[in-house]
């Protein structure tokens, strides 16, 4: 049996809203208001889109997102990032999602 691999996205689309709301619910960690805040997140970027100060990498398999990263730069510094977001789909939980997502981000 072959696996399929996963796919990097970094572009934000509309229905990203509902995919980062479902991927962190499914995690069972964050509140009701941490979700919300997840979400308004993906909001900034759509609305602002390359200004906005978020930048977005999802996790992709079989055209289904698994996962995904929110970061953006530090203000002041040369090349430091916050990590404000990440979650993976909790039945993806142990398949090196989340450090595949951590390790390719674009700057």
């Amino acid at each position: 049996m072959t696996h399929q691999p996963i796919e990097l996205r970094y572009e934000v689309r509309p229905d990203d809203r509902e995919v980062v709301r479902r991927l962190v619910e499914s995690t069972g960690v964050f509140s009701p208001v941490e979700i919300d805040v997840a979400v308004e997140l993906v909001d900034d970027r759509l609305k602002r889109g390359l200004q906005s100060d978020y930048q977005f990498v999802f996790a992709e398999l079989e055209g289904r997102t698994v996962g995904y990263t929110c970061y953006g730069p530090i203000a002041l510094t040369a090349a430091s990032w916050d990590l404000y977001w990440i979650a993976v789909d909790k039945a993806m939980h142990g398949r090196r999602v989340g450090r595949l997502l951590l390790e390719r981000p674009r700057s």
